[in-house]
């Protein structure tokens, strides 16, 4: 049980991160779109 629960709990951050990285990656397109 503890194995799936670190399974998760890497899983939740990959997630996470990725989710920042896109919001991250958008705002700066549409910084220089505007530019």
């Amino acid at each position: 049980m503890s194995g799936l629960e670190i399974f998760f709990d890497v899983l939740l951050a990959v997630m996470s991160i990725v989710i920042v990285w896109f919001a991250a990656f958008s705002v700066m397109k549409l910084y220089q779109g505007q530019r």
